[in-house]
This record gives C-alpha cells, structure tokens and sequence, in this order.
C-alpha cells in the first residue's frame, strides 16, 4: 500500500540535500543560523558611535545606546565622537538586527570584527559569504579583510596620525593598519552580521573594500647573510639540481649553502665533497638515521646567517627575488616563520600554501588545485598569515629558531615543521606564506611518502600524536582558519559536511538474505573507483571507498532509498547504506530520469567488513519509500586487494 505523504517527504529530503551540495552556502545557513530574534532592546552599556562610509546609512539595532556621527564631519573626527567605542559599518550594506549588540559583548578588546557576506539588491540572495581568520596583521597589510564592519576604541584612535587627504576608504584602510598595530586584544565573531550589497554576482568576487596593489616587498637597507640549510642522502642529481637552481635564479649576493648528509654512501659522499669545495658550500657529513629535526639543528649550529632558509634538496628555484620577498618578512620583529608558494614541477598545480590545522590534522589547504585560479579571497595570491608553512622551504631568524629552541628531535619526520611554527606563534609571534613568489617542489622525490609502509605509518601517527601533546589547544582549531570553513576538504567552502567526506564516517552495513529479487532492466549503476584509504590515526580506521553512480529510468529517484549490496561467492551478502553524491554529468546524459542530480554515490566501508581477495558480486538496491517495490541493478565483479 502507497504510505500516503511520505512521496513529499522524500522530495524534501532530496531537495535538501540537493541544495547542499550545490549551494553548500545556502545549505550552511539553513542548517547553522538561528535567525530568530528577540526583538528586545539592549538597554545600558557605553556609548557606542557609529560611523557609516562610502554611503549614508542607518540601520535598526536592538543595542540602544548609540549615536550616530553627524552626515557632514569627517569619518576620522574623532573629536566629534562621544562613544567610547567606534563602529565603522560600511554604507552600502544590510546590518543584523542584533550585529551591535553581539559587538557590545566584547568592549574588553581593542578592536572587533565579524564575518560576512554578499547580498543581491531587491533579492534575499546571500552568496559568498567571507569566513574570516582571527587576528592577522600581515594579512591586513595584502587587503582590508575586515573593513566592512569593524570597532575600535576611541581611547586609542585618536593617539593614530590619520591621513588627511584621499578617498575615505583608503584613509580608513591606511587607519586600521596603523590601529592593529598598537591594539594588544582583537576580537573576531565568527557570526555573519553584515551582508554587502551587489547588483551583480559578479560584484561578489572581492577581496574587501580595499585591496594593496601598492604593496611591495623592499629590502631593508641592510643585506643580512642567509644560510641555506639543505639536507641530503645519496640523491647527488637532486641535490645539483636544486643548489644550481639557487645559483642561477638568486641574485641575492649574501648567501652561504649548508649541506647536511646523513650517511650517503662512500662514492656519494666523494663526489658530494667535490661539489661543496668547487662550489664554496659547507659539507657536514653525520651518518645516523634520518632525523629531519636534528639534521635541521646541526645544520643550524653551524651556520653563520642571521637568517635561515630551511630548503627539501628537491627545492628548484624559480624566482630571481625569492630571498629577498621572504626577508622582507622575515626581518620583521613579529614575523616568526616565513614560507612560499610551492607547485608541482612543470606546472601550475599547487603543492603548498600554508598549513591549517583540521579535523583530521595539519593539511595543505588547496593542494592539488591550478594556481591559474584565484581561491577564496586571494589564498593562493595574497600574502597570508597562516599557522604554519612548510619545512620544505621556511625561513626563520637565526635568533627567534633558538629562542622557541629550533625543530623538535621527538619529530624525525613529521609535523617538525608545523611544532616550530606553532611554537612561533606561541611566543607571540606571527608566520606568513608569501604568495608574492614561489618555487618547484619535486615533492618526496628524497624518501617517499609516509603510507607506504606500516612502520612509516605508526612513525607519522605517532609524531602527530606528540604535536598535539606539546600543543594541546590545537585541537580546538586553527585561529587563522574560521571553523565555519569545510573541516574535511582541501577546498575553501562553507562547512557543511557531506557524510562521504566527513573525517571519520563509515557508511552502516548490515548482512541479509537475498530472496526473489531479480535484476531490473530500467536502471543502471556504475562503479567508477574504489581504493583502500589508511585511516588517519586511532580515530579513523582503514577503510574502502567506492564511488560511482546509478539510476532508476522509469522511477522518481527521490523516492527510492539505494544501498550497494556486495554478494560474495560464498558466505553473507552484505548490505551498506550509500552517501548520495551530486552528479551534473550523469542528469544531463539521462535527462527524462525524474530527479537524477543525486545519481552519484559514495560508500566508506571499514576494512574489516570485507575479506582480501574475495570476489564480490556488485549490485544497488533501489527500494521505494512509498511503496513495497524493491529494484536490484546488477554491477560488475569487485575484488579487494587489502594493500
């Protein structure tokens, strides 16, 4: 019998989560915004002055103790403001109801910011929402990333030599870069409380009201010795490479090489000796285990540089400049570790941006992505404030490496790089990419992956583990990346995690009985990948993931609840739920299937479910939700291989 209703539940459900993973912004506020508000007036607190630019505006706030700066004074008469605290709000935009109020909460900090986004004029359209990071003054210095909607104490302000002259929003940019550096607390409400207003979506694309296309990387006016540590073992064409590269590309004339060998074989080390004496470079040979952190350190000692450029031996240089982009920051006295951009050899594939701390640990946010594209508010072409930047190529002055007591020897090979950076920052200071310039990354071209291998797998587990000992409140995220960012991919989007994603979901599986069900002749499935994936540490397990698609041609799709069904050649049959996948190709090859967008799938069974080396015979289960009919679609032969 037909289960009356449910045919409108079930497309809901579809629609929902269609609107998810194609709108994963629109599908973020349905699910994480509490849009009710109380409508109550906030009575009492300091007087707050709000000051709109660019164009006059009022906006109704529930926080009732506010003036407004009169229309024809100055956006920085500070003279004329009575608040003890400025809001500057830009004019053009829609402000929440309670933005001032959730403002209001915070006036024991210096300065205060929120998230925000787009709207489109005479709609109720929000897109591309802007999920800031915390405090980051180099990243204030590429763009006015809170220059929207920020606060200020007037105590403060009016000890700041404002520009007099010039456009009102590069006066009020020159301002809040010249405040952030005497404010001592910044306040960052990861909440959307200002929505700017576009007459295009076009409009959306932008990295604030104010972008520093003046921005240069100058020298300072002395020209400080750089040592570049460089270690290596047995790949004496790598390391050729890499150094001839330097010597090509730089023009910086202050550079020593330190070359640290940690056992290359006899002929290797003759030849690499030879090397180092006709090029002028430091050899230091120290046969022992790879130990990246020690290595680093010796390496180190020796050097005589005020400043020390850490380079991977499969380092190619690429900009003449490079050295001296990364010291302009490096020279800095809040500046603690300074990285590059990294791409894949002979192309523009990004290796390496920075560092963030996720869910699932240190990861190299738009990794494998073109560089030919911009991503989320310039992150692969502003310079950035980041947690940390990779080992494969950081500099770091020689005194502030010795204060935070160089890389961590606990460390060998993993997350060395990321303890120092974190370190860094936990002495106050703060780590950038420069995206200003980049080199080549052959990267693992010296020892390989970490996953190759169980030993080099319970190694990387255990060095993140002792990361995470040393620096507990990691865990709780990363203050340069805003936690309502995706936790589970490389990408920059809204987090609102599909369960094939999510860092630790398995899809349930459950053995049946298979009883006249006979295969449909209308439907279709295809299995496009499967692989064995190691589970990251003892909070994933090792699992097998298969991806492809299927579809009933006669049938609503929405209605129908899919399950991949692995029928061995003997023993139980197996029954797992499936993730449903958004699949624009597939619906517009089958476009008379009803509801086909959700064709894809995606299926995370634990390796333990399954027996290495079994034949398993493929099949979806398709059954309605509305009624008893069940649909079996037959796939083909599937092995796994447990390695």
């Amino acid at each position: 019998m037909p289960k009356w209703g449910a045919g409108t539940a079930c497309r809901k459900k579809y629609r929902s989560e269609l609107l998810r993973q194609t709108d994963a912004y629109a599908g973020w506020i349905a699910e994480e915004e509490d849009k009710e508000i109380s409508g109550r007036q906030v009575m009492g607190g300091p007087l707050i002055t709000v000051v709109p630019y660019f164009k006059k505006n009022r906006w109704k706030q529930s926080y009732s103790n506010l003036e407004y700066l009169r229309e024809d004074l100055d956006i920085l008469d500070f003279a004329h403001m009575s608040g003890e605290f400025i809001v500057y709000i830009n004019g053009d935009g829609m402000l929440e109801e309670d933005a001032i109020s959730t403002f209001s909460k915070l006036l024991n900090h210096d300065l205060i910011y929120c998230d925000e986004d787009c709207i489109l004029r005479g709609s109720n359209t929000r897109l591309t929402p802007f999920f800031k990071p915390d405090a980051s003054p180099d990243t204030l210095q590429s763009f006015f990333y809170f220059g929207n909607i920020f606060a200020v104490r007037r105590s403060l302000a009016v000890e700041i030599a404002v520009m007099r002259s010039g456009e009102d929003s590069s006066r009020l940019y020159d301002f809040a870069m010249k405040y952030m550096k005497v404010a001592d607390r910044t306040a960052h409400i990861s909440k959307v409380l200002y929505h700017k207003m576009i007459d295009d979506i076009s409009e959306s694309i932008t990295y604030g009201i104010e972008i520093n296309h003046d921005k240069k990387l100058e020298m300072p006016k002395s020209t400080p010795l750089v040592s570049m540590i460089i270690l290596s073992k047995d790949h004496p064409d790598i390391l050729r490479m890499c150094v001839k590269s330097i010597e090509i590309k730089s023009k910086y004339n202050r550079k020593e090489i330190v070359i640290v060998d940690n056992g290359s074989a006899p002929d290797v080390r003759q030849e690499l000796e030879q090397f180092a004496q006709d090029g002028g470079y430091t050899y230091l040979y120290h046969p022992m285990d790879f130990n990246y952190s020690v290595l680093c350190n010796i390496g180190a000692e020796t050097a005589h540089g005020e400043y020390l450029l850490f380079l991977n031996d499969d380092i190619e240089a690429a900009d003449e400049m490079f050295i001296e982009k990364m010291l302009y920051y490096a020279c800095q006295p809040h500046i603690g570790a300074v990285g590059a951009k990294l791409l894949y050899p002979d192309s523009d594939i990004i290796q390496h941006v920075g560092i963030t701390s996720l869910v699932c640990g240190p990861s190299h946010k738009l990794a494998t992505f073109s560089d030919q594209q911009d991503y989320y508010f310039g992150r692969n072409r502003l310079d950035y404030n980041v947690l940390a930047v990779t080992g494969a190529c950081m500099m770091v002055s020689r005194e502030k490496y010795f204060q935070v007591g160089g890389f961590s020897d606990k460390m060998g090979v993993s997350y060395n790089d990321v303890d120092l950076c974190v370190s860094l920052y936990e002495a106050g200071l703060y780590n950038v990419i420069c995206n200003q310039t980049f080199l080549y990354h052959h990267e693992s071209l010296s020892r390989g992956t970490d996953l190759v291998s169980d030993d080099k797998y319970r190694r990387l587990i255990h060095e993140r583990n002792i990361l995470y000992s040393r620096h507990e409140w990691l865990k709780a995220g990363d203050p340069f990346y805003n936690q309502n960012l995706s936790q589970d991919t490389l990408e920059y989007i809204p987090n609102v995690p599909c369960s094939y994603s999510a860092f630790g979901y398995y899809n349930p599986v459950k053995t049946v009985q298979l009883t006249d069900l006979q295969p449909c002749s209308q439907a279709q499935m295809v299995i496009e990948k499967t692989e064995l994936i190691r589970g990251y540490d003892g909070e994933e397990d090792d699992y097998y993931r298969i991806e492809g698609w299927s579809l009933h041609m006669k049938r609503d799709n929405a209605l129908l609840h899919r399950s991949l069904l692995l029928i061995p050649t003997q023993g139980e049959t197996l029954k797992i739920e499936l993730s449903s996948r958004y699949r624009k190709d597939v619906s517009e090859v089958f476009p008379k299937a009803k509801n086909s967008e959700l064709a894809g799938f995606v299926c995370r069974i634990r390796k333990k479910y399954l027996q290495s080396g079994m034949a398993y015979q493929t099949a979806i289960l398709a059954e309605s939700q509305v009624t008893s009919a069940k649909y079996m679609i037959l796939g083909e032969q599937y092995e796994p291989t447990g390695k």
